[in-house]
């Protein structure tokens, strides 16, 4: 019995790596293929050894500085840049490991986050004054960038902003954080597979239009984003 056994197991494991392997080779091929076929609409600006993506519309001062919350980036504004576009110059940025901006090998605090977006705008050449608007964590993030860079601020709108002392304040908020770890983590690994980039259509919709839509999902397939989401999380606790 056992020599027929000890065959059997050999096989079935071999079966299983073989189907790893092509699973791991399909998702490269595919996160390939999507990244290609959704470029970054903005420029990649070098901030320090890795680029970061920022999308800039509009003509005039002062520039509008559009900074996403929690697992987003700047598809969030699809429909509000092109409207402040006709106002002035709007840009909307993606943070280090999220949209199009390639990962930082930095923590993933306020203060870094901060200091990364200054570098950005510094790099690439977009001049002050600015108003900040920050939605969720970017609301957070923009107000320590109008303290640390207050000469470079001219107005700051937070739009249901996270404030640091929430993980203290609001239990509701801290469990809800908490629980958002653990799907986090299984997405991360999902992605590290490649199996979202075969089957990118799972990816649900966040009320985006169609191009949008098509951007957020190969984003999501190609990326960090759920490894930089989880740091960012994890984080702001």
């Amino acid at each position: 019995m056992k020599t027929t056994v000890v065959p059997i197991i050999a096989i079935l494991v071999l079966v299983v790596l073989i189907l790893a392997l092509g699973t791991l080779i399909a998702g490269a091929i595919a996160k390939s293929i999507l990244a290609r076929k959704y470029p970054a609409p903005g420029q990649l600006v070098d901030v320090g050894g890795y680029k970061m993506h920022i999308n800039c519309t509009g003509q005039g001062s002062p520039t509008v500085v559009l900074a996403a919350g929690t697992a987003d980036f700047s598809t969030t504004w699809v429909y509000v840049q092109p409207e402040v576009a006709k106002l002035t110059r709007v840009c909307a940025y993606d943070r280090a490991g999220l949209g199009w901006s390639e990962a930082s090998p930095l923590p993933r605090t306020a203060g870094t986050t901060v200091a990364e977006l200054h570098a950005l705008l510094v790099n690439a050449k977009i001049p002050s004054p600015y108003v900040l608007v920050g939605h969720s964590l970017g609301g957070l993030h923009m107000r320590l960038y109008a303290h640390n860079y207050p000469d470079e601020v001219v107005g700051l709108i937070l739009v249901d902003s996270l404030h640091e002392d929430q993980p203290i304040l609001d239990p509701v908020y801290t469990k809800a954080n908490q629980a958002d770890v653990k799907p986090f983590r299984m997405f991360a690994l999902l992605n590290s597979t490649g199996i979202m980039a075969l089957a990118p259509q799972s990816i649900p919709n966040q009320g985006l239009p169609d191009d949008a839509y098509a951007q957020y999902q190969a984003s999501l397939a190609t990326t960090n984003f759920f490894k930089t989401t989880l740091a960012e999380i994890v984080s702001s606790q």
